[in-house]
C-alpha cells in the first residue's frame, strides 16, 4: 500500500469521517468529535507534525522543538484489515526513523487534557463523555509490536454506595476535626477556573505525557463545562481555610454523574485526603439523585491509600505505550 500525501488542513475531515462511520451509533460522538477537533487544533499550534494517511486509516506524529527525539503517535485509527495493519503500523515507524526519532509514544492527543488511551478490555458498555474511541483490537495489535513499557488503567462504576462510603467515613470524619472542608459547585466562575488551573500545572505535572497548556488554551478546551451547569460540577478541598485541591466531575446523564479528576497539592498527599474526598463525592452523588458513579481512566498504581477498594465493577481497561527505536 502506497501512503497517501495530503495537506494537513484535510486530515482533521479524513479522521473525522473515519471515526464518525465506525462509531455512528453511539451516543457521545459529538462529544468525542468536539474534544478531538480541539485537541487537533492545540497540537497543529503547538507541535511540529507529520500526518500519514493509509487505506482506512490514519495516523499523526509529531514532536516538540525542544525535545525531537521524543516523539508521539495520536489522531490515530488503524486499518481494519489486519494485513494493511501491519504495512500502516510500518509506516508509522519509517517516519519516525525519518526524523531521527528514539523513541515512539501513545496513544495521545497532544495531551493529557485531551481523550487517548486505547481499550484492552471492555464489557461492551457504551463510551462515556470523555473517552476515546477505539476497539480492544487496536491493543492487541500494538502489544504484538512488542513495546518497551505498556502502562494500564481502568474504568469502574458503582450503583450502590453505602459501603465504599462506610469504609472511607473514618477518614471524612478525623480529617473534617482537623479543618478539611469541602465545597461543591454547580457552576464554575472564571476566577475558580484559573485557581484550578494553577492548580493542575502543579499536581499533573509529572504525570505521563503531561504537556503544559495555556490559561486561553485551558478555558477554551473547558469552556462547554462552564457554559452547561449541573447538580455537580467540581468540589474544592480546604484545609484551615487554604484551596488543597479539587474534584472534577461531568455529568452523564441524569442519573450518572463521571469523576473525572481528583488533584491534592503534593504537600497534603499521603495524608488521607482522598479517602475523606471518595466518602464526600459519594454523600453528594447520593444526595443530588444520581445512581452512578463513573471512575473515569485510573491508573493501575493509583490507590487511595489505606482504602480496601474492589468492589466496584471495572466495564473497561485501557493502555498507553512505549517503543524504543
Amino acid at each position: 500500500m502506497e501512503q497517501k500525501t495530503a495537506d494537513i488542513n484535510h486530515y482533521y475531515k479524513y479522521f473525522k469521517d473515519i471515526i464518525t462511520q465506525r462509531f455512528l451509533k453511539e451516543k457521545h460522538l459529538n462529544h468525542f468529535l468536539e474534544e478531538i477537533r480541539t485537541a487537533f487544533s492545540w497540537t497543529l499550534k503547538n507541535f511540529i507534525h507529520y500526518p500519514i494517511y493509509h487505506d482506512d486509516g490514519c495516523a499523526l506524529i509529531f514532536h516538540s522543538k525542544k525535545e525531537p527525539q521524543k516523539v508521539f503517535f495520536g489522531f490515530i485509527i488503524f486499518p481494519n484489515n489486519l494485513e494493511i495493519r501491519t504495512d500502516f503500523w510500518g509506516s508509522i515507524i519509517r517516519m519516525a526513523n525519518e526524523i531521527d526519532a528514539k523513541c515512539l509514544i501513545g496513544p495521545i492527543q497532544g495531551s493529557t487534557f485531551f481523550p487517548y488511551r486505547f481499550i484492552s478490555y471492555s464489557d461492551g458498555s457504551p463510551f462515556f463523555k470523555g473517552e476515546y474511541f477505539c476497539n480492544s483490537t487496536d491493543h492487541d495489535f500494538l502489544v504484538s509490536k512488542r513495546p518497551e513499557k505498556v502502562l494500564h488503567y481502568r474504568s469502574g462504576y458503582r450503583t450502590s454506595f453505602d459501603k465504599i462510603m462506610r469504609l472511607s467515613k473514618p477518614y471524612f470524619n478525623e480529617l473534617s476535626n482537623k479543618g478539611l472542608e469541602f465545597k461543591l459547585h454547580s457552576k464554575i466562575d472564571q476566577d475558580l477556573f484559573l485557581q484550578i488551573f494553577e492548580f493542575v500545572q502543579i499536581i499533573f505535572k509529572g504525570n505521563w505525557s503531561f504537556q503544559r497548556v495555556s490559561k486561553e488554551e485551558f478555558i477554551k478546551f473547558f469552556s462547554s463545562e462552564v457554559l452547561n451547569p449541573h447538580k455537580m460540577m467540581l468540589h474544592t478541598l480546604h484545609f484551615k481555610g487554604s484551596l488543597i485541591g479539587f474534584c472534577r466531575y461531568v455529568e452523564n446523564n441524569d442519573k450518572t454523574i463521571i469523576c473525572k479528576t481528583l488533584g491534592i497539592l503534593p504537600e497534603y498527599q499521603k495524608m488521607g485526603v482522598g479517602a475523606a474526598a471518595v466518602y464526600q463525592i459519594h454523600a453528594e452523588a447520593k444526595n443530588h439523585g444520581y445512581s452512578k458513579i463513573i471512575y473515569a481512566l485510573v491508573s493501575d498504581s493509583n490507590r487511595v491509600k489505606n482504602l480496601p477498594q474492589g468492589d466496584e465493577i471495572i466495564f473497561r481497561k485501557h493502555a498507553s505505550y512505549e517503543f524504543n527505536l
